[in-house]
């Protein structure tokens, strides 16, 4: 159900700027969107049969208000860097600012796709949270994104600082890029985990 949020940042992409917006007269953007209806028409025809009811657990489960505000945003605030590790959160978070920085500064919409992609769901569930209490790997969807932005930050900060960037702090982030996607996928493929 999270990948709905990949609506909104695809908006924010397309619509807010101008040469973007061509793309809206193009065929294969709302081909690709019937093709993401058919391929998830399965679960609707299921739920149309059933009342509903996966579809009202999700809401119901998401936006349920039983939070206490301040401590289930700040609980949910605190768990993100847990969920991989704070060294490698610190870095995958600080290269998606950066990646946002960037999209501002090079008006690069490669850039700001990539910074959207991470920011709108850890945004949208750090709002959630105020008022439901909700678990820590919902925001999860964010991660892919901000794991992609370390070897183009790596790329930009050795063109701007040349040597010691090169031989000491790119091997070190992507080796820890790399722990980190070992770990989102082994999370996804451990029997028992959803």
């Amino acid at each position: 159900c999270i990948g709905v949020l990949l609506i909104p940042v695809i908006g924010l992409t397309l619509l807010p700027i101008q040469e973007n917006r061509r793309w809206l007269s193009r065929k294969e953007v709302y081909l690709s969107f019937f093709i993401a209806l058919m391929i998830f028409s399965p679960v609707i025809c299921w739920n149309i049969t059933h009342d509903f009811v996966s579809f009202r657990f999700q809401l119901g489960h998401g936006l349920n208000n039983d939070g206490i505000p301040l401590y289930s945003l700040g609980n949910f605030i605190v768990t993100q860097p847990l969920i991989l590790s704070p060294p490698v959160s610190l870095i995958i978070f600080a290269s998606i600012f950066i990646t946002g920085l960037i999209s501002l500064k090079k008006r690069d919409d490669r850039f700001l796709l990539l910074f959207l992609s991470g920011f709108v769901p850890i945004i949208f569930f750090g709002l959630i949270s105020i008022k439901s209490r909700i678990e820590p790997y919902w925001a999860i969807e964010a991660y892919p994104a901000m794991v992609i932005s370390i070897p183009i930050i790596c790329r930009w900060l050795i063109q701007k600082n040349g040597f010691f960037l090169k031989k000491m702090v790119k091997p070190s982030l992507l080796g820890l890029g790399a722990l980190s996607l070992v770990l989102n996928i082994s999370a996804f493929a451990t029997p028992g985990n959803s």
